[in-house]
């Protein structure tokens, strides 16, 4: 955490067992979970950043931070990047906000946040969406720098980056993950990764081109 957020509820959200300090960070637990992703809630103290979460893909831990934002935020970013380079970590990062993005210019889908990638300590992160990347299954990868899904390892160029077809699946997962932290527990997570499941499997087939033409 890098600021006070004020968007925080008074009460103490509790997720998976775990008290999380605002019940944004356990709803993006709850999505994270529904996706089929591996993370660690805090479990790192830098010098000037405690990452909310780290994200366990197979082939690399990404650095998660939590932020009440609907629009990418450059000096939030920067910071991020700083603190993260100071205490001497080489992990790529992804800030989350208030909602997926549902929008993403250039994409037929949408961005569970904004992913700085390293470019190196001296130029620091360069930052783009992190848009929907379903090769090996259902991870992330930058809009812009590396197509290489951050949850799989896959990569093979930008056929399957921007993956279509998951707007529906995303929006259900978020709206699940809310129920799951308030006052409805949803005892179907189960067929939201079905679902995800299944639909990695038709777009492996189907190979569809991501950008709109």
């Amino acid at each position: 955490m890098i600021d006070p957020r004020s968007a925080y509820i008074k009460d103490i959200p509790t997720y998976a067992d775990i008290n999380f300090m605002s019940r944004l960070e356990a709803r993006w637990a709850a999505l994270f979970d529904l996706m089929g992703w591996r993370w660690s809630y805090q479990p790192l103290d830098f010098n000037e950043w405690t990452p909310d979460f780290i994200i366990h893909g197979a082939k690399q831990r990404v650095l998660v931070e939590v932020y009440p934002i609907f629009a990418a935020n450059e000096d939030l970013l920067g910071r991020i990047s700083r603190a993260a380079i100071g205490s001497g970590k080489r992990n790529d990062i992804l800030v989350v906000g208030a909602e997926p993005l549902w929008d993403v210019r250039g994409w037929c889908c949408p961005a569970f946040g904004w992913l700085g990638e390293l470019c190196g300590p001296e130029h620091g992160h360069g930052w783009g969406e992190a848009i929907v990347h379903d090769g090996g299954g259902l991870g992330f990868c930058h809009s812009i720098l590396q197509f290489r899904n951050r949850i799989t390892g896959h990569h093979d160029g930008d056929s399957v980056a921007g993956a279509e077809g998951y707007d529906g699946i995303i929006r259900r997962a978020w709206a699940r993950a809310g129920n799951a932290v308030q006052w409805r527990p949803d005892e179907d997570n189960e067929s939201i990764i079905a679902i995800v499941d299944r639909a990695v499997r038709k777009a492996s087939r189907n190979k569809r081109h991501p950008a709109c033409l």
